[in-house]
């Protein structure tokens, strides 16, 4: 008997539900991280204006 070349519905469904816990854990990695760099990036960029306001006076 040929096995059928994907697996059946409900196989997928108990692969998704292992899986999904783990792609959200990623998502919120990534995310998080991202947020992270783009405020380091605003306290960069508010520090070298302060600097440069201080040279200036």
């Amino acid at each position: 008997m040929p096995l059928p070349p994907l697996a059946h519905a409900g196989h997928w469904f108990v692969g998704l539900i292992y899986l999904a816990p783990v792609a959200i854990l990623v998502v919120t990695l990534l995310v998080i991280g991202r947020r992270d760099r783009l405020a380091e990036a605003e306290e960069l960029r508010r520090t070298a204006a302060d600097e440069d306001r201080e040279t200036a006076e």
